[in-house]
């Protein structure tokens, strides 16, 4: 498994950000762990650094429902952003709306909808998955 691969996490639960940190320690993870607390935070700190690959994520960890900039916010604006590599997302919620869930597989840069909570098991496959690529 490459645990040299950036992780974000976009999450206005800061409970969930120490959960995944504590899960990504579970699985011997030595990537840095970048966390946002809504998809504006992220959308600037990704503009800002388009052109520094080690400042950017490999994989986003995106909420749906969240303040300032939701998780439709962000992927809207996403796409619009050149950046040195693009980070696949996995459109992490506890939403049980099937018309959420199409909407969030109907985004290129998508690559799954995941059911919170998370566990090990799954960051482990992400992580394995986009190490492949």
């Amino acid at each position: 498994m490459n645990t040299e691969l950036n992780l974000a996490v976009i999450d206005d639960d800061l409970i969930y950000h120490r959960v995944v940190k504590r899960l990504l320690q579970t699985c011997n993870y030595s990537g840095k762990l970048f966390t946002y607390k809504n998809g504006r935070e992220a959308y600037e700190a990704f503009s800002q650094n388009s052109d520094n690959p080690e400042a950017l994520p490999h994989i986003i960890l995106l909420d749906i429902n969240m303040p300032v900039w939701d998780g439709w916010d962000f992927l809207n604006e996403y796409n619009k952003l050149s950046l040195s590599h693009k980070p696949v997302i996995y459109v992490v919620s506890s939403t049980t709306n099937p018309d959420e869930i199409k909407r969030a597989t109907t985004y290129s840069c998508v690559r799954d909808f995941v059911e919170k909570p998370l566990n090990a098991g799954k960051i482990m496959e992400m992580i394995a998955l986009q190490g492949q690529r």
